[in-house]
């Protein structure tokens, strides 16, 4: 009989221990699609495929999904550019092996950009836009 008190005991214990665990934090992604003004905007990339960013001004942040997109020749990348009022803000690159059939990354910090831009960049990329801007996704 004590034997059973003592693990119904050690049970409770355990199960208080796991109810006072804080829930692991949501990732970045799952915060802007669960985000109250979430939006959602697409666009043709002109070397094939679509681009589509989902984002939320509350939570800063977007999530790029690429498909059917034709990887970058070898030796330069997609570069993701924020624009706001002329200046454009590297968000990131993509190489040839990072671009699959379908390509997601996470846009973590979209401050005042009013839209996502897309270069072709030699390299590991620049830090401004040496190449003419192939394609722009409204962030508004």
């Amino acid at each position: 009989m004590a034997a059973a008190a003592a693990v119904v005991i050690a049970l409770a214990g355990v199960g208080i221990g796991v109810a006072l665990r804080p829930s692991p934090q949501p990732t970045t992604a799952e915060q802007v699609f669960a985000a109250p003004d979430v939006r959602t905007v697409s666009g043709a990339i002109p070397t094939g495929g679509t681009a589509t960013v989902v984002f939320s001004r509350e939570r800063n942040a977007g999530v790029l999904v690429m498909n059917g997109v034709t990887p970058p020749q070898t030796g330069t990348v997609y570069q993701m550019w924020l624009l706001q009022e002329g200046t454009a803000t590297s968000a990131g690159t993509m190489d040839s092996a990072a671009v699959a059939p379908s390509t997601t990354a996470v846009l973590p910090d979209l401050g005042d950009a009013s839209a996502l831009a897309f270069s072709v960049e030699p390299g590991v990329g620049s830090t401004t836009p040496t190449t003419p801007i192939f394609a722009e996704l409204p962030l508004q």
